[in-house]
């Protein structure tokens, strides 16, 4: 009763005793704030609560007392083998203290554990300083929960080099899905690395290819897949009054009830420099109005260099061949492949009929 009434100080020799009661020190710890002698009575009540040695060392160390500090750490961490936020707080030290090496250890245990604390530590590898090829399988375990998140981050805030060097740790250690490998793709088109995002998805379609582009700079020539969602493969934008479907190619179909603008079908690829062919296997059946569908090839980045138009597909056309010679400079890098359409100016303004593309191929002219 007389510990109820009194609640002596945590430094007080009852307490310093193992005699005080758990929740008298925590009293005194809200009243006064953490200090060495508080942490150090709560110890002497009860010594095996990692938290607890975490605030200890941490208390240790802005006392200037680093080695016993470390010393604290490391037995909260033996308490604590499986406890997040124990080791969190040492690796907290580690990076502040310059230990970089037991740093990382700690973050590979951390990210294999848990995602709580992956922005915190992802900001501290950055900070860091050591380059991504250094820090991949050391402090970012080879699991793909950890290197995705790690991908996440790095996207938007990492340079180029720094995404290069997650691309190549990740595909050999078979660590890609689709959808990371087709956002890493995006990722570099965006940055406008336009060969690095070309060879990169090749390399993850066929790894055995090591990057290495075909002489089609098309994928999906004859549409029989569906889209992959990469740059390099086909995009469809539903419309109204459209409809776009494969069929033994592709199938767009114009209804009748709209003067549409269409840029609704579209594949990036890249090319360096020299002449290419463009070439395209179509039919049209009583496609309407003086504004018919065309095949519009550009440089996106510069569009005065290169911007080139087919003629447009108007009534009905049999099954036939068309072609467009694209004499690429030096400075071409990007290239649209696109279907479009542009409004009509006249009365009877809105476009029916269909247009079918059973093939396409972009190859360089020898």
């Amino acid at each position: 009763m007389m510990l109820d009434r009194s609640r002596p100080s945590a430094e007080s020799r009852v307490c310093r005793e193992g005699l005080c009661r758990y929740d008298q020190i925590f009293s005194a710890i809200d009243d006064r704030g953490p200090d060495l002698g508080n942490v150090s009575a709560l110890l002497n009540e009860d010594a095996s609560s990692p938290l607890v040695w975490c605030a200890y060392a941490e208390l240790l160390s802005a006392d200037r007392q680093k080695p016993l500090a470390v010393s604290a750490f490391e037995h909260a961490v033996t308490l604590g083998p499986q406890m997040s936020p124990v080791l969190m707080r040492v690796a907290n030290f580690d990076f502040s203290e310059g230990r970089t090496d037991h740093a990382l250890a700690m973050t590979n245990r951390i990210l294999r554990q848990t995602d709580a604390f992956d922005q915190e530590l992802f900001s501290y590898l950055s900070r860091s300083g050591i380059p991504v090829s250094k820090l991949a399988g050391v402090a970012v375990p080879p699991t793909l929960r950890a290197a995705t998140s790690w991908f996440s981050w790095l996207r938007t805030r990492g340079s180029d080099a720094n995404l290069s060097e997650l691309w190549s740790w990740m595909q050999q250690n078979q660590l890609l899905d689709q959808k990371t490998a087709t956002d890493f793709a995006w990722t570099f088109w965006q940055r406008k690395e336009f060969a690095t995002a070309q060879h990169s998805w090749a390399e993850w379609v066929n790894p055995l290819s090591h990057g290495n582009l075909p002489p089609s700079r098309l994928a999906n020539q004859r549409f029989r897949e569906p889209p992959n969602g990469s740059p390099f493969d086909w995009t469809f934008i539903a419309a109204a009054g459209v409809d776009i479907s494969r069929d033994d190619g592709l199938v767009i179909h114009f209804s009748g009830t709209d003067n549409i603008a269409f840029a609704n079908v579209l594949q990036y690829t890249t090319v360096s420099g020299g002449r290419y062919r463009f070439s395209a296997e179509i039919s049209g059946d009583g496609l309407t109005t003086d504004q018919g569908p065309f095949f519009h090839i550009f440089d996106p980045i510069h569009p005065a260099i290169l911007n080139l138009e087919g003629s447009p597909f108007k009534g009905t056309i049999s099954r036939s061949w068309i072609g467009l010679d694209i004499p690429a400079s030096a400075d071409t890098r990007p290239l649209v492949i696109q279907i479009e359409r542009r409004p009509s100016q006249k009365f009877n303004n809105k476009i029916n009929g269909t247009l079918h593309v059973y093939q396409v191929s972009l190859t360089p002219v020898r």
